[in-house]
């Protein structure tokens, strides 16, 4: 990796590997502390070398500088704060994650985003309690002139092939599967050694 700044080039480390090379060539570079994209190289830099929990404690307190920065409305910090609540999430941590989104929720109750991610990664770990935190969510008002059996018999149908998948009866569904199946097997390509 190479970084062009105004003082100068960095990086070009040995390796493609070396992660951990780049990782102090760039942490170093006090021009661009506070900007999202840097945030996001030296986090990728280090989830590989450091892991995630060392990467996620670095987003947290970079987030942390972001907002007593000023410098960002709350909708994009709100949007970073969900993205780590994700990224968290996706190091199956959904506790962690449950307490980043329970913060964002504490400053904007109707970040629906939020309150959806929340139900998800308290899910994983408290499901009473996710059945409570659900119950936080806002209804819907739908409009009397909606049919709601109709749109329930159409989920998902973009075609007649479509529709009659979903009218077609359960023995005709598991013959078409199976007769697709067989097809699929006919094409498979076999390897021969010469």
């Amino acid at each position: 990796a190479v970084v062009s700044t105004q003082s100068g080039h960095y990086g070009r480390e040995k390796s493609k590997g070396d992660f951990e090379g780049c990782h102090k060539s760039l942490s170093g570079l006090s021009e661009f502390e506070g900007r999202p994209g840097y945030i996001n190289i030296l986090a990728g830099l280090l989830l590989h070398t450091a892991g995630p929990e060392k990467c996620i404690g670095y987003l947290e307190d970079a987030l942390t500088k972001l907002r007593s920065s000023g410098s960002y409305s709350a909708s994009q910090l709100n949007e970073w704060t969900i993205s780590l609540a994700r990224f968290v999430l996706s190091q199956n941590l959904p506790q962690r994650s449950a307490t980043i989104l329970e913060y964002l929720l504490s400053r904007d109750s109707t970040n629906i985003k939020a309150l959806a991610l929340l139900i998800r990664s308290v899910s994983l770990f408290d499901a009473p309690r996710a059945k409570d935190v659900a119950q936080r969510l806002p209804e819907i008002q739908i409009p009397s002139e909606i049919n709601l059996e109709e749109l329930e018999m159409g989920v998902g149908v973009t075609s007649g092939r479509g529709l009659r998948k979903v009218i077609q009866p359960e023995e005709e569904k598991i013959k078409e599967a199976n007769r697709r199946f067989e097809t699929k097997k006919k094409k498979v390509p076999t390897a021969t050694l010469r």
